[in-house]
């Protein structure tokens, strides 16, 4: 059993390294077969779903946490990029994928940090240290910071947009959004939010015109023009939202509640709630199938994801996993896979 369980943790490695690559690009998209690897914070282990038959394949002990995955690019070609899931640290672990091992551990600042995510070129990355009030630009040739930008009050998410043109952390103790231009990695303009909404996580849109921000404390998630910085919308939701995601085709965006048991499925072309999705409890993160046919949900509080079809938006079945899942990926299906 140990020696399978250590073949999975090496295939498990080698498979994240290619993940990013794939789902920003054409290859996964048209991918029929994949899995979703499903990060469990508590008990420190991956599990891992078929998504052909939505069903669990394993669950394998791998010694190191992670909470979030930055929305847009965090693998450079050769490593991964996360960050450690110790709330007091910010610090960015880098996993070469021909030791399997930790390759440079980069520390930050204080924590938490809820993740770090590339510029479009590679050549930098970005990560907050929520403690610290800044976000760190890192050179990824020389692992090297080469500046850090002084931010609001725990700057605690980064989003950059798909054209590469903005980035966007969120400053929620300080109820405010600030906007870094990528090419100089200065703070362009800080937003405003009304006071004790707690602007918590933020995701750009797929054509890079929308910025929705989830007030964790007010409950609401705002959009916003990336092009005049102004707010177009105000939704009120579940509550205390976590996070959103936008399924394949851009159609809808899925956000979670840590405060709650349920996904708010909001239409993104004409921002109006169209279905409130009974979960599990605490959700906090999704991701869908590369042909958009299901969601798959992790439930924080029950140690459980939930897997919903997107052609009726419901629930078709609840998987039991590792213990307080969190963050997850979708891999690709590939030749040599031992599970």
């Amino acid at each position: 059993m140990m020696c399978f369980m250590k073949g999975m943790f090496s295939g498990f490695l080698l498979l994240v390294l290619v993940t990013p690559s794939t789902i920003y690009g054409s290859p996964l998209a048209e991918q029929k077969h994949a899995y979703v690897y499903v990060f469990n914070v508590g008990s420190e282990s991956v599990s891992i779903i078929d998504t052909l038959s939505n069903e669990l394949v394993v669950t394998v002990d791998v010694g190191f946490k992670v909470r979030w995955f930055a929305t847009g690019n965090y693998f450079d070609g050769r490593y991964i990029w996360m960050v450690d899931g110790n709330p007091a640290t910010a610090a960015v672990l880098i996993f070469d994928p021909k030791t399997l091992k930790v390759v440079r551990r980069i520390p930050v600042g204080k924590g938490p940090s809820f993740g770090v995510e590339l510029t479009a070129d590679g050549k930098r990355a970005l990560v907050p240290a929520a403690g610290d009030d800044l976000v760190a630009v890192i050179d990824t040739s020389t692992f090297e910071i080469v500046k850090r930008i002084p931010t609001g009050k725990f700057p605690c998410d980064i989003d950059i947009a798909p054209d590469g043109k903005l980035a966007f952390e969120p400053d929620r103790d300080q109820d405010t959004v600030s906007v870094i231009d990528t090419a100089t990695f200065e703070v362009i303009r800080v937003i405003p939010f009304k006071k004790g909404s707690k602007p918590h996580m933020l995701t750009v849109s797929p054509k890079s015109k929308f910025l929705w921000v989830e007030e964790r404390d007010a409950n609401v998630v705002s959009i916003l023009d990336t092009s005049t910085f102004e707010v177009v919308k105000r939704i009120p939701v579940g509550n205390k939202p976590a996070a959103n995601e936008f399924t394949p085709d851009g159609r809808y965006s899925f956000v979670t509640h840590i405060g709650d048991k349920v996904v708010k499925v909001i239409d993104a072309r004409t921002f109006e709630v169209v279905k409130t999705i009974p979960v599990g409890n605490g959700p906090v993160n999704t991701v869908f199938r590369p042909d958009g046919k299901y969601a798959y949900v992790t439930n924080m509080r029950d140690d459980t994801v939930s897997v919903i079809d997107l052609s009726e938006l419901e629930v078709v079945k609840t998987l039991k996993v590792g213990k307080t899942p969190f963050g997850l990926l979708v891999i690709p299906a590939m030749d040599g896979q031992n599970f």
